[in-house]
């Protein structure tokens, strides 16, 4: 391994000796300084998203009262219309039962064979 720096002297050896250990030493710290960021970032993420989750919730529930208002107004509007059109089914129907009312009887008087008369009564519709 002779082409490593500072493997031919004990000088250079202790030089590279102390430079390799400082700079692992600085790296753990490094690396813990990143998991502790990396961690806080973790954290604020799982907040972003719960802030997102609660604004998403929010909207949901604003659409959800507007679909409920709004069907509540079609609801009244065709509970409107059918207590209309049922009223007037009623009036209809009552009007065709006056109609099948005879509105007046007639007598009429008939002279059978043998010259009896009769009186017939007999409806005559509208």
């Amino acid at each position: 391994m002779s082409w490593l720096p500072g493997w031919t002297s004990a000088d250079d050896a202790g030089w590279w000796s102390s430079f390799h250990f400082w700079f692992g030493v600085v790296s753990l710290i490094m690396l813990g300084c990143g998991e502790v960021l990396s961690h806080f970032y973790a954290l604020r993420r799982d907040e972003l998203v719960a802030i997102s989750e609660r604004a998403i919730e929010e909207q949901r529930d604003l659409a959800q009262q507007e679909a409920d208002r709004r069907r509540e107004v079609d609801t009244r509007v065709l509970q409107q219309k059918a207590e209309a059109a049922e009223q007037a089914l009623m009036k209809l129907q009552k009007q065709r039962k006056i109609e099948k009312i005879p509105l007046y009887k007639q007598r009429k008087t008939s002279e059978h064979s043998d010259g009896r008369s009769s009186k017939q009564m007999f409806t005559k519709p509208m």
